[in-house]
């Protein structure tokens, strides 16, 4: 079938193809019209096996597979390291790991202000600004930035990101796809700007359900805006080519809305646990904060925002205060919206147990958890939270540290089957008095549930394995979307899920060419030529007779009377 004995002349491809179809990587073409011409029988045709005997690897034998194809891309996010938060703890982290897989990876971000609201002397006075960070080309836009203690101003503040992230178009590179991040659900406006200006596919990944939280947080009640920020949600869903939701919960909510369940894939948070790990020295952390080697120190780290309900770990550190009990130890760390309120609620309570820090930098985040003998969770009770699968737990797991869960749903249920902590109600001040208890009185129990916590974290949430997911959604998104792909599945062709899995099996690059026509004859769009039983599109012909490489296989489909030849690599 292929004849790799001369060499032949190959157009030019256009950057992009060239790019995404180089020489060195072979060319995979699977057709469901072609079962004859592979003996197959109709009773195996999809059927994996046959796959794998078929695939054609390097038919010239000049060169090894790839796994995967090289892909620009770029996230679209407000929040970005330096800053520290879940986001953007996320979005670097994927970043990185992608670039090492062989991708190029770009960011567009706004200046530091998270959560403060506040730039940073350093950055301020500028209006754009590039650098390169592990690889990562980290493009900043000015945006609107205001001390994060009105909703309006936000709202403001991210339409203003939005806006100059869409005018940024002209000073970004080309991409493939683009990734963006919600909340602030108006990212989305930038994404799907910019993926018309690119001709790129947008990804959109929820890890807040929006106008939704807000609503249920009482800080959005007039109903038209609520109405607008609804059908833009809706919108964003509909033209984005995958819809990330970073827990069941969300995804569930997303699809009630009516969004097609196939787009709509669970991409839940990951924590990175070699970074995250147990065993730091931190006997001069303790010390810095005033903790003595016998006394029990409760942390919580995180952002101090209104959704916490954090007024529940003064109660507690209340509690412990007027019982005498001072060896309990109380530490909150972070900023937000509500930290000037939490510290005014503790002068009135005149704790004297519990102290304020201001942000830890990322890079010091697994010493305050070493330091720490068990770690609080707080969320509010509203039904927007059940969903919700908060970072700073995965991390206090990787850390082997006990959790004082005080947060309702998906969370509970994670804690309870990892036997990696208390479960309390949230907003129960006792609840989380008495847990705290249980845990101080029993070390080795408490040291048995924190390897329970670490143990289950680095089998299901891994950020390795994160990384690898979005890599295979990405694979994907080129086996459907490149010059060779079909239907997408809606007709007679492979399911790419299953081409995605065994290519990475084989270790070949996958680019699928699949049939316009259905197994009775009839035609998919209307435009298909017959030619010995099976049909192809005059736009595929075009497309394919347009890409041509230095290695050719015959077609598949269709052939042409005298067909080509494969021309081997020099």
């Amino acid at each position: 079938m292929l004849d790799c004995s001369r060499k032949g002349n190959s157009r030019s491809l256009s950057p992009t193809k060239e790019r995404l179809f180089p020489e060195s990587l072979p060319f995979i073409f699977i057709s469901r019209g072609t079962e004859q011409r592979f003996d197959m029988s109709d009773d195996v045709v999809g059927d994996l096996r046959i796959l794998r005997l078929h695939i054609l690897r390097d038919p010239c034998g000049k060169g090894s597979s790839q796994l995967d194809v090289p892909m620009n891309v770029l996230f679209v996010t407000p929040n970005f390291p330096p800053e520290v938060g879940a986001p953007q703890t996320r979005i670097y982290e994927l970043a990185v790991r992608l670039v090492k897989m062989g991708h190029k990876v770009s960011v567009l971000t706004t200046f530091p202000n998270y959560p403060s609201g506040i730039v940073p002397k350093e950055w301020r006075g500028i209006f754009f600004r590039k650098g390169i960070d592990e690889g990562i080309h980290v493009y900043r836009i000015w945006s609107y930035a205001t001390p994060n203690n009105g909703f309006f101003k936000r709202i403001l503040g991210q339409l203003s990101f939005a806006f100059f992230a869409s005018c940024a178009a002209p000073l970004l590179p080309g991409c493939d796809a683009i990734i963006v991040e919600s909340p602030p659900l108006f990212d989305g406006i930038a994404g799907l700007f910019l993926g018309l200006v690119k001709r790129a596919t947008y990804l959109f990944t929820v890890a807040d359900l929006w106008p939704e939280s807000a609503v249920q947080l009482g800080v959005l009640k007039n109903p038209a805006l609520i109405w607008l920020s609804k059908q833009l949600e809706l919108l964003f869903y509909r033209r984005a080519g995958l819809v990330f939701a970073v827990t069941a919960g969300i995804r569930r909510k997303i699809i009630a809305d009516g969004i097609d369940p196939s787009k709509v894939v669970l991409f839940r948070n990951g924590v990175d646990c070699e970074f995250f790990r147990p065993g730091i020295d931190a006997t001069l952390a303790r010390r810095e904060l005033g903790v003595a080697p016998q006394d029990f120190l409760v942390l919580y780290a995180g952002t101090l925002g209104i959704s916490h309900n954090l007024g529940v770990i003064l109660e507690a550190a209340a509690r412990f205060q007027s019982e005498g009990n001072n060896k309990i130890r109380f530490v909150i760390a972070g900023d937000g919206a509500e930290r000037g309120a939490l510290k005014e609620k503790a002068r009135d309570l005149r704790l004297r147990n519990l102290t304020f820090l201001d942000p830890v930098p990322k890079a010091r985040m697994p010493l305050l958890l070493n330091a720490a003998d068990c770690v609080v969770v707080s969320v509010k009770d509203l039904e927007i939270f059940r969903g919700a699968l908060p970072t700073k737990l995965f991390e206090a797991m990787s850390c082997s540290k006990p959790v004082v869960l005080a947060v309702a749903g998906e969370a509970e249920e994670l804690v309870r089957e990892a036997e990696a902590g208390y479960c309390v109600r949230p907003g129960d001040a006792v609840g989380i008095h008495n847990a705290i208890i249980n845990i101080a009185q029993d070390p080795e129990k408490a040291a048995a549930i924190g390897e329970n916590g670490r143990k289950y974290v680095v089998r299901n949430f891994s950020r390795d394995g994160r990384a690898q997911e979005l890599n295979d959604y990405l694979l994907r998104l080129v086996a459907d979307s490149g010059p060779y792909a079909g239907d997408g599945g809606r007709g007679q062709g492979f399911d790419t899920d299953d081409l995605v899995a065994e290519c990475r099996n084989l270790r070949v690059t996958p680019h699928v060419a699949q049939n316009d026509q259905r197994r009775d004859g009839s035609a998919i769009d209307g435009r298909t030529t017959q030619h010995e039983g099976y049909g192809i599109s005059q736009k595929k012909r075009k497309r394919i007779e347009e890409c041509a490489c230095g290695t050719w296989a015959e077609w598949l489909f269709n052939p042409p009377k005298s067909p080509r030849k494969c021309a081997g690599r020099a």
